[in-house]
């Protein structure tokens, strides 16, 4: 979790792309999202941002399926400037994780709730 928060807050497309698996069950509200549609998505976004900055408390990880699927949930912090505006919040992300022969890969990925 903490080298995903890294990459996001270094705005690195490449390392963040790394923890992806090829097809996400979700994206927010997207549903079978390919790689190149997060990649898109993400590239978009940053383009458009001044500063970022995203931190996360400890997880709460429940394994499942063997220990071969994990679903990460916890606390997300997150301030954006994109130049015009500030915006700040506060959600419970939910991370369905995968292991597969290339390591642990994110499967799905949603803000369960919005806090602030």
């Amino acid at each position: 979790l903490s080298e995903w928060i890294a990459a996001t807050n270094n705005r690195d497309i490449e390392r963040q792309m790394s923890f992806y698996a090829p097809r996400l069950s979700a994206y927010y509200l997207a549903r079978d999202a390919t790689r190149d549609v997060i990649r898109a998505e993400k590239t978009r976004v940053f383009a458009g941002v001044r500063s970022l900055s995203i931190r996360a408390e400890e997880p709460e990880i429940i394994f499942q399926d063997g220990n071969r699927a994990a679903v990460m949930r916890f606390r997300k912090r997150y301030r954006i400037n994109d130049g015009a505006r500030n915006r700040a919040g506060e959600v419970v992300q939910e991370l369905r994780w995968r292991h597969t022969g290339a390591g642990w890969k994110i499967t799905s990925e949603r803000d369960v709730r919005v806090i602030r």
